[in-house]
């Protein structure tokens, strides 16, 4: 790289230029190496994105404050927002108090417990039903070892749960049936 400069000695009068020359060969070599690293942090970032988008768990993660920082494509769908509308935003600005509060409330267990945690938690959706969750949630820490997130795992067991209570129904219509007919046997 060359580079040319008037030389003034006195006003409106050039006495000469002013040559520098810079070798950029140092000065490319390091911008490419910054455009390798920052496309394989791109590359790695689509597939971060990919493996959150294809799963059927809800993840999702909230600074101390509670503010979304990350989700997924199923926290859309479970929500009903856009990932847009949820960036940024607490649980208390989305959902209603009974659900909100349920969530900080165990989000804040799990800062101060300083561990994962497991939860059921409750979210109506927007096909009108409301989903049980299994919701594992850890802290996440900074460079010095301070907590400054909570991820979270949520996975739906709404299917599971009424599964397990016909389950039930029928394992009790069968001990009545059961008590029923040997007290017609005794009779």
């Amino acid at each position: 790289l060359m580079r040319i400069y008037p030389y003034w000695q006195r006003e409106k009068c050039c006495d000469g230029v002013v040559l520098t020359f810079v070798d950029v060969d140092e000065i490319k070599q390091v911008q490419e190496e910054l455009q390798q690293t920052y496309n394989a942090l791109e590359k790695n970032e689509q597939q971060l994105q990919a493996v959150l988008d294809n799963t059927t768990s809800v993840i999702y993660v909230k600074d101390i404050e509670g503010r979304y920082l990350l989700g997924n494509k199923q926290l859309s769908k479970v929500t009903g927002f856009r990932l847009e509308q949820l960036l940024g935003n607490k649980d208390s600005e989305l959902f209603p108090p009974e659900i909100y509060q349920v969530f900080q409330d165990n989000d804040q267990k799990v800062i101060a417990q300083n561990t994962v945690l497991e939860f059921e938690e409750v979210l109506p959706q927007p096909d009108g039903y409301i989903h049980t969750y299994i919701s594992l949630k850890a802290p996440l820490y900074d460079e010095q070892g301070n907590p400054y997130a909570v991820c979270g795992i949520s996975t739906d067991i709404t299917k599971q749960k009424l599964t397990q209570e016909k389950l039930n129904k029928t394992n009790t219509e069968l001990v009545r049936a059961k008590e029923a007919a040997e007290a017609g046997n005794q009779a």
